[in-house]
């Protein structure tokens, strides 16, 4: 992309053609276009209308043949203005896979002619562009301030795909509250611009969300209807995920055999495809039919099941592998085999943070806090919780930094290391003051 681009009015660029291609004023002349109205025209002292660009263009192109030069304008490429040709620039230049520096250079176009449409599809596609690297609180303010520019227009249906990928950030950044505001957005948008992939993906990520804030009841409702609007032949993949999700809701209500009858039937389904993407979905599926076996005490049954999830997810999904070698690790820790389950947990947090996936980074941690509850390791226990403390800064779910920062106030109190022990009480009143203020200005809303 050329760093340099520079656009400049129709007047200007009459004299820059007709001095490239040699003509004279004279050379306009007909009966319906004279001499002196050019001159006008490139003087800047009459406005350049459409119909005089579209004669202006077409004299410029035949001449260029003449000369064997190619040549090709638009009717209107005389009669635009400047903000005109840089918006049509950058559109063009959008349609290309960019980089970010590529983004940065369009960002700047946008806003030296104030082009705010242009600004909001840049700010979209470097939402994307974070997205894609895992770096979902970059990838938020980007989509933010995106939306932000989107809800002032009357009429565009971005808003709906913008209101999605927020919530989807926010999941991500665990939290959840404020990511079913976003998907609650995205459905009543989809629906008003009749946006029905939108409509799918929103609908069942507010019941991912309702999930995990442990409305199991509510989440189900939502799966259910979802699932009657899904052709298994168009949404295949919705379809196993959304009864997957099912089923983790059944288990988390303590209804196993309702869980193990949903996964076990999805098995059958997903078999019957025999492709690479339905090898990825068993990875899942016999992940968390090991975590039920687990939970039933059938623990030889679990492992192996865990064990047939890693062989398909160390092919196809790497970047699950975190989550099975961590629910894994949970049979080792029943089983009190501890040196066992800490290499294994400690694999799985460190495969969790190439993604960024915080909350696996967050399973692994308490299951090891655990261990090290149960083995007196003090220091050790020291050091888990600080791990999690300084990941919390990367999210701002102010609930689970209370929590962390209780942890090691307790810790501490118990070491007698008072003053260590005072500054987190300090920090704790900070966030709790935090947590009032957002609860009375409502903060991550959006109207």
């Amino acid at each position: 992309m050329d760093k340099c681009v520079e656009f400049i009015n129709g007047n200007k660029k009459i004299k820059l053609l007709r001095k490239q291609l040699r003509m004279t004023q004279q050379e306009f002349q007909d009966s319906h276009f004279t001499r002196g109205y050019l001159g006008l025209l490139e003087n800047g002292r009459r406005n350049i209308t459409l119909q005089a660009s579209k004669i202006i263009a077409e004299k410029f192109m035949k001449k260029a043949k003449e000369l064997n030069v190619e040549l090709e304008l638009e009717e209107d490429y005389f009669s635009r203005s400047v903000e005109e040709d840089a918006k049509l620039y950058c559109e063009k230049i959008l349609k290309n896979d960019l980089s970010m520096d590529e983004l940065n250079e369009i960002m700047n176009i946008g806003k030296k002619y104030n082009l705010i449409s242009i600004e909001a599809k840049v700010y979209r596609r470097k939402g994307d562009l974070y997205f894609e690297e895992n770096q979902y609180l970059e990838a938020y303010k980007n989509y933010f301030y995106s939306m932000d520019i989107l809800r002032g227009e009357e009429v565009n249906i971005e808003i709906c795909y913008i209101y999605n990928v927020l919530g989807y950030c926010k999941s991500h950044l665990l939290d959840y509250e404020e990511a079913i505001v976003y998907f609650n957005k995205a459905i009543y948008n989809a629906e008003i611009f009749k946006d029905e992939k939108v409509l799918m993906y929103s609908t069942y990520n507010l019941s991912v969300a309702y999930y995990y804030i442990k409305k199991f009841h509510e989440a189900i409702d939502i799966i259910n209807k979802f699932i009657h609007r899904i052709d298994m032949d168009k949404g295949f993949s919705t379809y196993v995920y959304a009864n997957i999700l099912k089923a983790n809701c059944y288990e988390e209500l303590g209804e196993l055999d309702n869980a193990i009858k949903i996964l076990q039937e999805l098995t059958d389904i997903v078999k019957e495809r025999n492709d690479e993407e339905s090898n990825k979905f068993l990875g899942l599926i016999y992940n968390n039919i090991g975590s039920l076996n687990r939970k039933e005490g059938s623990l030889t049954k679990a492992l192996d099941y865990y064990n047939m999830s890693l062989k398909i997810r160390n092919k196809v999904d790497i970047k699950n592998v975190s989550h099975t070698l961590i629910e894994k690790a949970n049979i080792y820790v029943i089983k009190k085999l501890y040196d066992e389950a800490i290499m294994i947990i400690e694999l799985g947090i460190e495969k969790a943070n190439e993604y960024n996936d915080y909350e696996y980074i967050f399973k692994g941690y308490e299951l090891l806090e655990k261990i090290y509850c149960e083995l007196n390791m003090k220091e050790e226990l020291e050091k888990i919780i600080e791990a999690a403390i300084e990941i919390l800064k990367n999210t701002n779910n102010l609930d689970l930094k209370i929590k962390y920062y209780t942890k090691l106030q307790e810790l501490y109190f118990k070491n007698k290391e008072y003053e260590k022990a005072e500054k987190c009480l300090g920090m704790i009143q900070k966030l709790l003051k935090f947590v009032s203020f957002s609860d009375k200005i409502n903060i991550g809303e959006v109207f």
